[in-house]
């Protein structure tokens, strides 16, 4: 048989020093195959040697250093899939919290609205605003600085005129709102804001307390403010 090139496994070289997890690509010599046979002839066989590298050992390593970090790498995940849900129910119950107490305000506020007087208390006068740690104007951890009647007719009511004299003329208007705000002595009682509001304390659950805030409950609060609309209707 004229072959050039012949495939043997490993296996099949008996004699040789040949790792079982290669394969071999052997061209034997012309010299070494007989007409009518493909064998390799043993003299052929012992001169032949080839040097493979040592099979690769894919045994796992078993060693109590392993064995802790992949226990240790196990808890953090669970850890933190734990807070992870625990803080995704927290804040759906946030939520909820915040809008039933702010439909309760809306409530309270829709119903003094539509009252006979505009009775409620009255807003603050906020001259100037410092904000909190969270960054968001008008929340509860800003600090603000008051102001008064007197300012806000100086301040506002007051452009409404040139002078003083012009009081006179404004007056004689039909619609004396200008006049109103002026003669008032407290401005704000004349825009009928009225107020509702409400408030809860929304218990925390015992993952959020002990992972991620250390309080027992929060109180959410909402306040709504509308016009007082029984005169316009």
């Amino acid at each position: 048989m004229d072959t050039k090139f012949k495939h043997y496994k490993a296996s099949e070289l008996q004699g040789n020093k040949v790792s079982p997890y290669s394969s071999l690509y052997y061209r034997p010599p012309k010299h070494a195959l007989s007409p009518n046979s493909s064998t390799i002839s043993s003299a052929t066989m012992q001169s032949f040697e080839l040097s493979t590298p040592s099979p690769i050992n894919h045994q796992p390593s078993t060693s109590p250093l392993s064995s802790g970090q992949a226990m240790i790498e196990v808890m953090v995940g669970l850890i933190a899939l734990l807070v992870l849900i625990a803080g995704m129910l927290q804040v759906a119950s946030l939520t909820k919290a915040q809008t039933d107490t702010m439909v309760t305000a809306r409530k309270q506020a829709g119903q003094k609205a539509f009252g006979y007087s505009a009775l409620s208390e009255s807003p603050e006068y906020i001259l100037d605003i410092d904000l909190g740690p969270d960054g968001r104007t008008y929340s509860l951890d800003d600090t603000t600085t008051r102001a008064s009647g007197a300012l806000f007719r100086e301040a506002i009511v007051a452009k409404a005129v040139r002078d003083h004299s012009q009081w006179d003329i404004l007056d004689e208007l039909p619609d004396q709102s200008f006049s109103t705000l002026n003669n008032a002595g407290t401005p704000i009682s004349t825009f009928g804001l009225l107020k509702g509001s409400a408030s809860t304390n929304l218990t925390l659950r015992p993952a959020v307390r002990s992972l991620i805030y250390r309080a027992e409950t929060i109180e959410i609060k909402s306040d709504v403010w509308m016009t007082w609309t029984k005169g316009i209707y």
